[in-house]
């Protein structure tokens, strides 16, 4: 199929600038009051210069064209109002009449963009979560949302439902794709819902899928995830309970995954509660897995070798432990200051090449309570700000979530493990500084 003009309205930007890289990939576009892209309307949906409604009973648009969707990406802006069927789905790429691909419901009243894929035998109704590293998702039932899919041409597809869900899985070997739905699934469930724009684009490459999600969250105000080379990557999470995300009611509340699906990646967790960064105290056998994940042992070849990036949380175990500081030089372990110089220099030796480690403060409401040896988290926290500046290299981090300042104890499980509203805060807020890292702000 031939590409398409673009849109007149293709997003805000400040006269001068560059147009988005994604336009010179469109290869069809409807939305913006103009769904003619679309060859056939099924109901009577109805269209406004914003959107298309749909009213979940046989409302649809339907395009009969071939596309081989390898190396290609689907979006799609919508808003969900309610489903009647488990199979309810807001697009489908069809091999004819038989749903091979589609963005579906998982259970009746919800909506969790979920990946419907060919079974074994042949087109069948296999679900496949579409959030990855957890089996859970959002239901987003009633909020505007993006949801999409990126057909690699490595044999995976990835979903992502905005920020809410991000995930991969293997695709079928060929996606010569015939027809293009939204609003219903091949068996007939139709959906009710309201679309703001379906677009499809000949890549997925990063920089030019990104330039279209920047755009739409201009326009619309939706969530989106950041693409950048971490998509498709294992982030290794070490540290204490903090880094473990000890205080939130469930694991897709957690900080970490909450930054591993806003990047399309996994994560790896390598902390323990009660791990500190020095081994200072620790008895062995008994505490043989917490001295294991202090930061002077826990950078290993084995830990890091598939890793594309580290986050490391600890020092309040370290204050409540008296684990002195020592020389800002040392190389001793049982000191702070030692295990830290330690532990970058074990990291900078054992990572993949150019792959960063990302040094976070403290972060609990104790700041000002005096440890057995006269000192705070304010100072344990200025070591690990010292270490990073020390290092004097561009693979070595600070995120000082201090200024995060979750100070109220609404954002705390029990004054030192953030809760879920706590990991909400920290997720964004890691996520933004990991993010810049690659030059993408939000």
């Amino acid at each position: 199929m031939p590409k398409l003009a673009p849109h007149p309205r293709p997003g805000r930007r400040r006269g001068g600038n560059a147009p988005p890289a994604y336009l010179s990939h469109v290869i069809f576009r409807a939305g913006d009051g103009d769904w003619s892209a679309f060859g056939t309307t099924e109901g009577a949906p109805v269209v406004t210069a914003e959107k298309a409604v749909f009213d979940g009973t046989d409302d649809a648009f339907v395009d009969d064209f071939t596309q081989d969707w390898s190396g290609c990406s689907l979006f799609v802006v919508t808003k969900v109002l309610s489903t009647n069927s488990a199979q309810d789905a807001v697009i489908q790429i069809n091999p004819g009449t038989t749903a091979i691909i589609s963005l579906s419901a998982q259970t009746i009243g919800q909506f969790l963009n979920q990946m419907r894929l060919p079974a074994a035998s042949g087109y069948g109704s296999t679900l496949v979560s579409s959030v990855n590293p957890s089996s859970a998702t959002k239901d987003i039932v009633g909020e505007l949302a993006f949801l999409g899919m990126m057909a690699e041409t490595d044999g995976y597809i990835y979903t992502m439902n905005g920020r809410y869900g991000a995930g991969r899985t293997t695709r079928p070997a060929a996606i010569n794709m015939t027809r293009l739905i939204v609003g219903r699934n091949a068996a007939g469930a139709y959906n009710h819902q309201e679309v703001y724009e379906v677009i499809a684009l000949d890549t997925t490459d990063v920089a030019v899928v990104e330039s279209y999600m920047k755009d739409i969250a201009a326009r619309f105000g939706v969530n989106i995830p950041y693409v950048t080379p971490l998509k498709k990557t294992i982030l290794g999470i070490t540290g204490d309970s903090v880094a473990v995300g000890v205080g939130s009611a469930t694991v897709s509340n957690r900080w970490n995954w909450i930054v591993a699906r806003d990047f399309l990646a996994d994560y790896t967790v390598y902390a323990i509660a009660d791990s500190q960064i020095s081994p200072y105290g620790f008895v062995s056998p008994a505490d043989d897995a917490k001295i294991a994940a202090t930061i002077s042992r826990v950078m290993t070849v084995g830990n890091l070798a598939t890793k594309s990036a580290v986050i490391h949380f600890a020092g309040a175990n370290d204050r409540a432990e008296d684990v002195p500081l020592g020389a800002v030089d040392s190389t001793d372990e049982m000191t702070f200051n030692g295990a830290l110089n330690d532990g970058i220099a074990d990291f900078l030796a054992n990572a993949p090449a150019g792959i960063p480690l990302y040094l976070c403060t403290t972060v609990n409401q104790y700041n000002e309570v005096v440890n057995g040896i006269g000192l705070t988290n304010a100072d344990y926290d200025s070591a690990i700000r010292a270490a990073v500046t020390r290092a004097n290299n561009s693979r070595i981090r600070l995120i000082d979530t201090r200024t995060l300042n979750l100070a109220s104890p609404d954002d705390f499980d029990d004054g030192v493990h953030p809760n879920d509203t706590g990991n909400a805060k920290m997720g964004p807020y890691i996520g933004a500084r990991v993010a810049a890292s690659y030059g993408i702000s939000r």
